[in-house]
């Protein structure tokens, strides 16, 4: 292993999945062409209908223009079929990790600031070989003093830009459905336990588009942690329009970048777990009126949840 630079930035490749949203994905890829990865693996889904084939060409077109010129390592999938959000990341994350040993991971609607890349690669750098740190996370909650400039770490995975090592990988993929199960048997918050596997379950049948409660139930059951800065360092963009899980503003689409911090990176800081972080994001995130809508909805009433998504989209 290789030690840190002084210009970490690039030390690690960034993994970017799109769809269609020219908008919002010629935001992020600025930002990832600023903070100039190594190599960078983009990801973009193939239309479901004709409907789609305009806006998903348009947003390749937007890509393949902006990137025209650009001097980085760039390996593009454009699927022609659709995968779908789920499938589309996994199956790109299993690409990515037959050559890579860690990956910083954006989709078209997380916005980072350069302070995210410097983040995450002194976070895959420092824990590589960490046997408690499973995720590195860039969105900051906003709990906790801002004055202690020491890292946070919850149990609970937020999929709104992050970075992870083939090894945590391998381990999401890999954990058996036992295993999951016995989320129920632990101490844990009994009605969050519900919840999570009911969201599970559902994204199994494919009545969710969600992939990403699998690796925070597995965290649970493992007792492993996420890695989370001490000031916020992305923003979801994506909150209502053409957003896959989230048409409604939730406590999610408030968390701004803290534009004031110019250095977030303390070679010297620890890490510290934080109660009231993981309630805010069990109670704030996970538990709240809007997420038990949803899945009454999707769960009881699939089809009508589809033809929401298709009206709004349109």
């Amino acid at each position: 292993m290789k030690k840190s630079s002084k210009n970490i930035r690039n030390k690690y490749p960034v993994v970017f999945f799109v769809f269609r949203r020219p908008d919002t994905t010629l935001r992020v890829l600025k930002e990832i062409i600023k903070s100039k990865p190594y190599k960078l693996y983009i990801f973009a889904d193939g239309p479901r209908d004709e409907s789609d084939f305009f806006m998903v060409n348009r947003t390749r077109k937007c890509i393949d223009d902006l990137l025209s010129k650009s001097k980085i390592n760039i390996i593009k999938i454009y699927r022609k079929k659709n995968y779908g959000l789920k499938k589309s990341i996994l199956g790109g994350l299993n690409e990515v990790f037959i050559h890579e040993n860690a990956a910083i991971i954006l989709e078209d609607d997380c916005f980072p600031s350069l302070n995210f890349f410097d983040f995450c690669n002194f976070a895959l750098n420092k824990y590589y070989n960490s046997t408690e740190i499973n995720t590195v996370c860039g969105t900051n909650v906003g709990v906790g003093n801002k004055k202690n400039k020491n890292l946070i770490v919850s149990k609970y995975f937020l999929p709104w830009g992050w970075a992870l090592w083939k090894r945590s990988w391998l381990e999401y993929k890999n954990v058996r459905e036992e295993d999951l199960k016995a989320i129920l048997s632990k101490k844990n918050n009994k009605i969050l336990a519900w919840y999570l596997m009911q969201v599970y379950n559902l994204s199994k049948e494919e009545k969710v588009k969600a992939w990403s409660y699998r690796m925070v139930i597995m965290q649970i059951v493992n007792e492993k942690l996420s890695l989370y800065p001490s000031y916020n360092t992305v923003s979801n963009i994506g909150f209502g329009g053409r957003s896959s899980n989230t048409l409604v503003k939730t406590v999610g689409s408030n968390f701004e970048i803290d534009k004031k911090v110019k250095k977030i990176i303390n070679k010297n800081a620890t890490y510290r777990k934080m109660k009231k972080y993981d309630n805010f994001i069990a109670y704030n995130l996970y538990l709240t009126p809007i997420s038990f809508c949803g899945l009454i909805l999707r769960k009881y009433f699939p089809y009508l949840v589809k033809y929401i998504y298709r009206k709004w989209n349109k």
